[in-house]
């Protein structure tokens, strides 16, 4: 039997070669005399199949819970990609509402499109302009009566 150190309340440590016994519960347990060999290998057995069965279902458990990490971790880069997203647009919306609030702000102005626009704007109008012409001209002619009637337009 051990005996405490009166500064703790600790077992004291093992001396070396001292020959140390196992807990109560690792004891060979008393086995009567009139009990048989067999039979305490059949009450082994048994309890090796429940060992075998408890670690078959731990086993199960292990699989279940990397089946849920797995679709936990799917559910996590899903959310994680949505809030990306949504940051993005937050930031934009952001923007926007900093640009129309902004008084100084007079609209997007790209000199190089505007100027292009401009250019293609002029050479509509120079085009709407000549069609004009040549509309008047064919339509003076209808009225006139010099345009056979085989290549007169039908509206």
């Amino acid at each position: 039997m051990h005996t405490f150190s009166k500064t703790t309340n600790r077992p004291p440590k093992q001396r070396i070669g001292e020959k140390r016994t196992p807990p109560q519960s690792f004891r060979k347990p008393y086995l009567p005399s009139n009990m048989s060999r067999q039979a305490t290998l059949e009450k082994e057995l048994e309890q090796l199949n429940d060992l075998n069965i408890m670690a078959d279902q731990l086993l199960d458990t292990i699989k279940k819970t990397q089946r849920n990490i797995t679709s936990s971790k799917s559910a996590t880069d899903n959310t994680s990609a949505l809030l990306e997203n949504w940051i993005k647009i937050l930031n934009q919306s952001k923007f926007v509402g900093d640009v129309l609030e902004d008084p100084s702000w007079t609209g997007a102005v790209d000199v190089e499109s505007s100027q292009g626009l401009d250019t293609e704007v002029a050479k509509l109008n120079a085009e709407l302009q000549a069609l004009e012409k040549e509309n008047s001209a064919i339509q003076r002619r209808l009225d006139s009566g010099s345009l056979p009637i085989n290549k007169r337009v039908r509206r």
